[in-house]
């Protein structure tokens, strides 16, 4: 499995401004989606830190998109919370974003930090 993932990543980083991708980070954008929608958030980060490794000038660009991938790709689609609960949620807790990025380099940081934060949207869908 980590083999495959470690594949799915260089692939994403050796078709960087390429092909179908030609915006610089594009492919990693795309596997970060897919590893968002898979539920895999230690290969997000990974794919950010390795990515950002090669081509240090899209390391900004890739965690600025990286809270919109989380948002919509992890909390609504992959773990299904309810726009109510995930709307009450962000209402009070205006720093999420910020939080995604500060632990986004940290692939166990990053894990925790978002699997904290779809605990507290359960909270919600049940309150």
């Amino acid at each position: 499995m980590k083999d495959q993932i470690a594949t799915r990543i260089a692939h994403a980083i050796a078709q960087n401004g390429s092909g179908e991708h030609s915006y610089g980070p594009g492919a990693t954008l795309s596997v970060l989606t897919e590893f968002a929608k898979e539920g895999n958030l230690q290969a997000m980060s990974r794919a950010i830190i390795e990515h950002s490794a090669a081509y240090p000038q899209d390391c900004a660009t890739l965690l600025k998109r990286l809270p919109g991938k989380v948002f919509n790709m992890y909390l609504y689609s992959y773990c299904e919370h309810s726009h109510t609960a995930i709307e009450r949620w962000r209402s009070r807790t205006p720093n999420w974003e910020t939080v995604i990025q500060d632990n986004a380099l940290h692939p166990v940081r990053f894990e925790m930090a978002v699997l904290n934060m779809s605990n507290e949207i359960r909270r919600a869908e049940v309150n």
